[in-house]
């Protein structure tokens, strides 16, 4: 991965690409749906961006670089540049709001995955899941992990077992959902926690 800054000159909303005007040379970049739903309003031509891109790859025979995240896009203006996105401040606002909670919860789940071909009666459930519980203090409650059965489909994915690192005997031996539940709703009431996930997908399997 490399860190570069430049200066936008040219906009392809389509494919979601834009072209940067570095000290050296010029820059074909392109972002992920996500980011670009989060970010792509900020982009503008004359606008100043900082980012982290990774190793080029080459489609419909240019050349191009994916963002792994931005650090900064900033607008200059005629007296003083003004700052659109800067991810520390995030960070550290971020920092802060964790650290003023009375009680957090760290939560990672995996989920059981679609088999290659297309089942469209096939359900993700949550077969493991784990979790660092701690006060106001950093001072950790409960740290908590476990497997879990699936109730719907029992037999997991060859996709799942090829990404996930556990085995069928991992779940087979695990708790039920319904214990799960249980053990969870219990934490939840007692602590009411503020919960923090990795991803998306974890956010997905929560609600």
């Amino acid at each position: 991965m490399e860190k570069i800054y430049g200066t936008i000159i040219e906009i392809n909303a389509s494919d979601r690409t834009f072209v940067i005007q570095t000290k050296q040379k010029k820059m074909r970049l392109y972002m992920q749906r996500a980011m670009h739903n989060k970010l792509g309003k900020y982009l503008a031509p004359n606008h100043r961006i900082y980012c982290v891109i990774e190793s080029p790859t080459h489609f419909k025979c240019e050349k191009r670089y994916v963002i792994h995240h931005i650090q900064m896009i900033k607008q200059v203006a005629s007296q003083r540049p003004v700052i659109l996105f800067n991810q520390k401040n995030i960070e550290i606002e971020t920092k802060q709001l964790i650290n003023h909670l009375q009680y957090t919860m760290f939560l990672d789940l995996e989920m059981s995955m679609h088999p290659y071909r297309v089942d469209k009666s096939f359900v993700q459930e949550i077969i493991q899941v784990g979790y660092i519980l701690s006060d106001a203090n950093n001072q950790v409650v409960e740290r908590y992990q476990t497997y879990i059965q699936p109730t719907v489909h029992k037999t997991l994915t060859k996709r799942t077992l090829k990404f996930l690192d556990l085995t069928q005997e991992n779940v087979d031996n695990g708790i039920t959902f319904q214990e799960f539940y249980n053990h969870f709703n219990n934490v939840i009431q007692r602590f009411k926690p503020a919960i923090i996930v990795w991803g998306k997908n974890d956010q997905i399997g929560l609600k």
